[in-house]
């Protein structure tokens, strides 16, 4: 790993992130070139990166190998709903 870049799992992954916030797949390859515990870090980075940009912004290629996609999206649709159900109706 280049010097300046954090050792640990979860501070690279984040570091992955916000080295590049605004391309999913950029994300991703720096994560896995990264090294060590790649596999982890990547997961990590993407899925922050994926939280930050919503499935749409993510490369075709990738969604479209998705399995089993259906229930986490709907998971996903209520924890951002969430606030509003708790709410109510104004």
């Amino acid at each position: 790993m280049p010097w300046g870049r954090p050792c640990s799992t979860p501070p690279c992954a984040l570091w992955c992130f916000l080295a590049t916030p605004e391309d999913y797949e950029t994300t991703l390859v720096t994560a896995v070139d990264a090294g060590r515990d790649a596999d982890t870090v990547a997961a990590m980075a993407c899925s922050v990166s994926g939280a930050y940009h919503g499935l749409s912004r993510l490369p075709a290629r990738f969604r479209s190998d998705l399995e089993f996609c259906d229930r986490p999206i709907a998971l996903a649709d209520g924890l951002h709903n969430l606030p509003l159900r708790l709410r109510g109706p104004d």
